[in-house]
């Protein structure tokens, strides 16, 4: 019996022991090693070969080899294989169940590398990576070769992530007799990114344009084109102005947009011109230091069009007028200029008139003031100190003053109205209620706000014209916390990002736990049905027997004695 019993706790022992197996063994660390450091230099076009051992981790291994552009596409091979055309950063992530690990970042150089795509061999196309259109990140320009000598050409620039990574980029120069390249033809023989003009032997103009696609081998992708330039024979390269600015009228504070655009220019700059009769200017993008809260933005369209917007326009530029000037070289030997664009502003609505305990006085409507009603005029004041904004950080204020001194012969009290407005102008404004002294510390209010003062000379029954100070903008800005960056360590065998500390250490002791729980149980369970033989044995027909070797009774229980 007792046998059957130590029986019995060898099979629960071995149960718990199966059940905490698997939690354990699911916890395998996955380590990753390559063979590669954090930088190589290699000389272009070299093939270059990067690897990564991998073990452990929950399941099967995978890979997937990054650049600095996003995935390889098809790169899922422990091994990378590729020639060097251009500088890149290349890694590898390995994947094993729901454990990953991420290689160190190689930094490759490739010497005497140019921006301008190289052929690659046709040996590392690849015909997984589906071809698609590349980039013109250099526009061929129109060039004047003489007459009979093949001097000049037409260079394109073009680039794509995956060149010289399994796509190649290639080329296809196009002529025509007409600027319409519908009816140009394929120039053959001129498939690279730079095509050398041939001789020509009458004067006259032929244009050009070049068709860029990628290939992997097998497939091809769209074809995008360049500009449409030309070769003028036996002349010079005129700019020739496609598109000028129109005028626009705007009211004060308003927006306006101009666009213009010509060809054979290889720079350019916008121009407002002054209203004053003289021809002066300012270059764009430094009139906004003469007009404080006017915003000047140049940019160029898809289309290759020089586009300028200028915002908040004040009403002191009615008038001026914009122009774009082109050049053809950066010594701007040639150049020509776009025909004017007036800007025209509407004048601005009147301030409202502040509310005072007596109202400012207004003069009749006829030309001609008596010496009596001359005697009951208060001279204006004037402001001998403006407000000055501020950029101010939350949680923080600031006070705006003004200063002004009375008319001459004059010693009336002066009066303050402050004003707020959405815009840089003194027109419209809204009058702050209570706002009514030399100083106002402005209301709390995210982003700017305009603030200008209206002062006031009065006796108490008269009052004088009101003056204005200019208006000035206070912005308050949320306070920035810089995180501390937290540090990469730099290793050369990585762990793997294993599965969280739960799975790995919780769950196993818990296993174990319930394994010695169970243990303890037969235990215990053991003693009881001991305890319970005994009793039986003192109760049975064994009773006279009972100092006997217990070992004895429990073997004739069984039917073995």
């Amino acid at each position: 019996m007792l046998k059957r019993y130590i029986k019995t706790v060898m099979i629960l022992l071995v149960m718990a022991v199966m059940l905490s197996l698997p939690v354990a063994a699911s916890a395998g660390t996955l380590y990753i090693s390559p063979n590669f450091n954090s930088s190589y230099t290699a000389t272009p076009n070299e093939v270059v070969t990067f690897s990564v051992q991998a073990t452990g981790g929950d399941g099967a291994l995978s890979f997937q080899w990054y650049h600095s552009a996003g995935a390889l596409s098809g790169c899922t091979n422990s091994t990378l294989t590729f020639s060097a055309t251009g500088n890149d950063t290349i890694w590898c992530v390995v994947t094993s169940g729901y454990q990953t690990a991420e290689t160190i970042h190689c930094n490759l150089t490739v010497n005497g590398y140019s921006p301008t795509p190289t052929k690659a061999p046709s040996s590392y196309l690849n015909p997984a990576i589906t071809p698609t259109a590349p980039t013109i990140t250099l526009q061929p320009k129109s060039a004047a070769p003489v007459l009979g000598y093949p001097n000049g050409s037409l260079t394109i620039g073009a680039a794509h992530n995956y060149a010289g990574l399994g796509l190649e980029i290639r080329y296809q120069w196009y002529v025509s007799s007409t600027n319409d390249m519908s009816y140009g033809t394929p120039i053959t023989g001129a498939t690279s990114a730079t095509y050398n003009l041939p001789a020509a032997q009458s004067p006259g103009k032929l244009f050009y344009s070049c068709g860029v696609y990628t290939t992997n081998g097998v497939s091809e992708s769209d074809m995008v084109f360049s500009n449409m330039v030309y070769a003028y024979y036996g002349g010079k390269v005129e700019i020739e102005i496609t598109k000028s600015p129109t005028g626009e009228t705007v009211n004060a504070g308003g927006q306006a947009t101009f666009t213009a655009q010509a060809d054979n220019a290889d720079n350019y700059q916008w121009r407002i011109v002054k209203n004053d009769g003289t021809g002066n200017f300012y270059p764009a993008n430094q009139v906004k230091n003469y007009y404080p809260g006017l915003d000047v933005i140049e940019n160029v369209t898809s289309a290759g069009r020089q586009v300028l917007t200028l915002k908040n326009i004040p009403y002191e530029m009615n008038g001026m007028s914009v122009i774009c000037v082109y050049y053809d070289s950066p010594q701007r030997l040639n150049f020509k200029i776009t025909s004017s664009a007036k800007i025209t502003v509407n004048a601005p609505a009147a301030t409202p008139t502040p509310s005072p305990s007596a109202s400012p006085y207004i003069p009749g409507a006829t030309a001609t003031i008596s010496p009596e009603t001359l005697k009951n005029i208060i001279a204006t004041p004037s402001i001998t100190l403006q407000p000055e904004g501020a950029v101010i950080e939350e949680g923080n204020t600031t006070t705006l003053s003004v200063t002004a001194a009375n008319g001459e012969g004059d010693s009336s009290e002066l009066r303050y109205q402050w004003y707020k407005n959405d815009k840089n102008s003194s027109a419209n404004g809204t009058a702050i209620a209570g706002a009514q002294s030399a100083t106002y510390t402005p209301e709390k209010i995210s982003g700017s706000k305009y603030y200008y003062v209206g002062v006031w000379a009065t006796d108490g029954s008269k009052t004088s014209k009101v003056v204005y100070s200019t208006p000035v903008a206070v912005t308050y800005t949320a306070a920035v916390s810089t995180p501390s960056p937290t540090p990469t360590p730099a290793v050369t065998v990585q762990p793997a990002n294993e599965k969280s500390f739960l799975s790995r250490l919780i769950l196993p002791l818990a296993a174990m736990l319930a394994a010695a729980a169970i243990a303890i149980a037969a235990v215990v369970i053991l003693k009881k049905m001991k305890a319970a033989e005994q009793e039986d044995y003192r109760r049975g027909d064994y009773g006279s027997k009972y100092d006997d070797d217990y070992d004895n009774y429990s073997d004739r229980r069984s039917g073995r004695r």
